[in-house]
């Protein structure tokens, strides 16, 4: 695929998210960061996407809590880039 221009569409998605919502902690936000990391973690550069999933995680644990669907979803794709990062 191409990597480089998912990046763009999904951080000018993020950009255009923060100007809407004017807050980082949103619901609607955790998938502008979730794609990008999910990128990064396609493209093989697990340190990038470590912080977009901890940014994902976060924001899911605050307003949703550590239990819900999705934050677990988010969690489990966080524990497989660990994991990564260590071999």
């Amino acid at each position: 695929g191409d990597f480089q221009q998912a990046l763009q569409y999904y951080q000018k998605d993020l950009e255009i998210s923060l100007k809407v919502y004017d807050t980082e902690i949103h619901p609607s936000i955790v998938s502008s960061y979730n794609n990008i990391g999910m990128v990064y973690k396609n493209k093989g550069d697990f340190e990038q996407a470590l912080q977009y999933y901890k940014d994902s995680y976060h924001i899911l644990s605050v307003t949703v809590g550590e239990n819900h669907p999705n934050a677990k979803t988010v969690k489990a794709s966080l524990d497989y880039v660990e994991e990564r990062l260590k071999t």
